[in-house]
């Protein structure tokens, strides 16, 4: 049985589906088209995305500066091999890009857009959620 975790954002969603009991999991971009982004370790997609989320250490990590935006890195894919990126919050949106590192190389998919109730409520359904089959 594959369990899956959907978090919706303002105009499209990030689906995370666990594919065994190691807690391997594959992240798709749902847009007016699904995007595989890659493949992860669940705990470590958790961790990384509550800590961007609850900015925690943001602005003690590099923050690279790219085609206008101010991004701090929040993963490295495999297999598919996309980077995801958290905008530096100048309110209280955040925003996560998903970068193509192989190939189309520097191609950006549409933006996750979450907004401040967005945020509180992917916190809650990612430390909540249970992988376990």
């Amino acid at each position: 049985m594959v369990k899956k975790l959907e978090l919706e954002a303002e105009h499209n969603k990030l689906v995370i589906r666990i594919v065994n009991r190691l807690n391997w999991c594959r992240l798709y971009l749902i847009d007016d088209k699904k995007y595989f982004l890659g493949a992860v370790n669940y705990e470590n997609i958790r961790d990384n995305l509550i800590s961007y989320l609850r900015k925690e250490d943001m602005y003690k990590k590099d923050i690279y500066d790219y085609k206008g935006y101010h991004l701090v890195c929040i993963a490295l894919l495999s297999e598919r091999h996309y980077a995801l990126y958290g905008t530096v919050p100048k309110d209280n949106t955040m925003v996560i890009i998903c970068e193509d590192a192989q190939e189309k190389i520097g191609h950006l998919l549409p933006e996750i857009k979450l907004s401040e109730n967005r945020i509180k409520e992917w916190i809650n359904r990612l430390e909540n959620f249970i992988t376990k089959h």
